[in-house]
């Protein structure tokens, strides 16, 4: 099942959840940061469950991923709330899974980005991101979060030194790494989660707003078509498993989506949808009325 989402509901809640964790729980921004990185809320994300995320109270989900017991009374729009809001901001723009921002630009430089320049914006802190995924290597900052040297941790996973050396000189040669490799450092270094080591991330979030946007709509028949090999028609119309049309503000697909195109009926699996979905997303980040939606 393809789910629409309150985006802005969403950041709102991971946000504040992180927020609460500092100021209520007490917890220090490195020991939140590193149970982002290593425990399992962000998989909410990844997995496309973020509704789970929306219909559980804070203290559930401090128990639950934090082991952290919360109170409510508590101010929630300080450096930390926006410092959290940014970084999901950033994964939307850019479809980079969270893990690895957490990891190149943790909660503590985001937090001091705030003291600096008392909330940089959107392309500020996109461009300072960027930055550091240019400069820093992802597996180098794993080793540096779990405390090991690269010769350690080419003895834990069985992977030469000169191998590792190449691997944290750029992210790019991470991400290109056999699966085997891969799958040996994520051992060694108990990451249980593969998003670290992909380029894009797999969350697709759906604004039930989008699929009134005149742009998005373009998009999609677009890709779809593409995806089809068929000629772009005035006349395509995308069913939700009962035959209403999609620009209806319906809040979830059903398993199947049909097309109807000249009386003709195609099917599109979930998986599929999914990726076409995503990439009329992609194609119409450019236009600033859907960024809105998103951001």
């Amino acid at each position: 099942m393809i789910s629409f989402v309150d985006i802005y509901e969403c950041k709102r809640k991971f946000a504040t959840l992180i927020s609460k964790l500092y100021y209520s729980a007490g917890l220090s921004l490195e020991i939140i940061n590193d149970k982002l990185i290593y425990g399992n809320i962000l998989r909410l994300f990844e997995e496309n469950k973020v509704e789970e995320l929306l219909a559980k109270q804070y203290q559930d989900l401090s128990l639950e991923f934090f082991d952290a017991e919360l109170k409510y009374d508590t101010n929630d729009d300080g450096p930390i709330y926006w410092a959290a809001l940014q970084s999901v901001n950033i994964s939307l723009n850019y479809s980079i899974p969270l893990k690895q921002i957490f990891l190149l630009c943790p909660l503590s430089e985001m937090v001091a980005h705030f003291d600096i320049y008392h909330q940089m914006n959107n392309i500020e802190m996109s461009k300072e991101f960027l930055e550091n995924e240019y400069k820093r290597s992802i597996l180098r900052e794993i080793r540096k979060t779990i405390g090991i040297t690269a010769s350690q941790l080419g003895k834990m996973a069985k992977v030469p030194q000169n191998t590792l050396k190449y691997l944290e000189k750029s992210n790019t040669n991470l991400f290109n790494s056999s699966y085997q490799t891969i799958a040996s450092i994520m051992n060694a270094t108990n990451i249980k989660d593969i998003s670290i080591f992909t380029k894009t991330s797999n969350f697709v979030p759906f604004s039930k707003y989008l699929i009134n946007n005149e742009s998005f709509m373009l998009c999609l028949k677009k890709e779809i078509s593409s995806y089809f090999d068929l000629k772009i028609v005035d006349n395509l119309k995308i069913g939700i498993g009962d035959s209403k049309e999609i620009n209806a503000p319906y809040l979830s697909f059903d398993v199947i989506t049909k097309l109807y195109v000249n009386n003709h009926i195609y099917v599109i699996e979930d998986n599929i949808m999914l990726c076409i979905l995503k990439n009329a997303i992609k194609d119409t980040l450019h236009s600033e009325v859907v960024t809105e939606l998103l951001l």
